[in-house]
């Protein structure tokens, strides 16, 4: 069976650098699967949302989010099944993750992000996401891919969406748990940009 998971990229930052929050232990630009709502998860999430500018609080990290005038986190969904695995590439964001809803409607190939650029395509009954070769005719997408039924991609789907609802909706706990009192505005502006309601 088909699985579709969220996952950000561990943000970067300069060394002797030090997080005024808890963050996740995995090395810089491996990926994080939003699967748990651990402190060190949803910290490293916050991370993500400021890491070019290296805030000393919690609050200038949100002043940065507030100004901002789009938000972007690396990362998007990861899709595996047997021993195949796509991972999102350069250039692609946990944002754009509604764009797979978008593809099950009209066919058009999410942004997966590029070096490697992966690809899906509907034929038939078929979910079909090659590993590289986007924008390219089908005879030059390259292998290996990962090929289910529409019914089992998309269920898969909702599946990712409700992680996301979970994760999302555990955020203002968080955040009042490292001194931002009160999280609503802040919340309606990240579940806006990420298109995600929480539960």
């Amino acid at each position: 069976m088909i699985e579709i998971t969220p996952v950000i990229e561990v943000p970067w930052t300069e060394e002797g650098y030090q997080w005024p929050w808890l963050i996740t232990s995995k090395k810089a630009f491996s990926f994080l699967r939003l699967d748990s709502i651990s402190n060190d998860h949803l910290g490293t999430f916050f991370a993500a949302l400021c890491c070019d500018d290296n805030p000393d609080s919690i609050d200038s990290c949100i002043e940065l989010i507030t100004e901002a005038d789009g938000l972007i986190v690396s990362g998007g969904l990861a899709l595996s099944l047997a021993e195949t695995s796509i991972f999102p590439s350069c250039c692609c964001g946990l944002e754009n993750w509604i764009e797979w809803k978008a593809f099950l409607d009209n066919g058009s190939s999410p942004w997966m992000g590029h070096d490697p650029s992966a690809w899906a395509e509907i034929k038939g009954d078929q979910v079909v996401v090659w590993t590289d070769g986007g924008g390219t005719d089908s005879a030059n997408r390259i292998g290996p891919c990962i090929s289910v039924p529409i019914k089992d991609f998309e269920c898969a789907l909702i599946k990712a969406e409700k992680q996301l609802q979970i994760f999302f909706s555990a955020l203002p706990s968080w955040l009042k748990s490292v001194g931002y009192s009160d999280p609503t505005d802040i919340m309606e502006k990240i579940g806006g940009e990420f298109h995600i309601q929480s539960r």
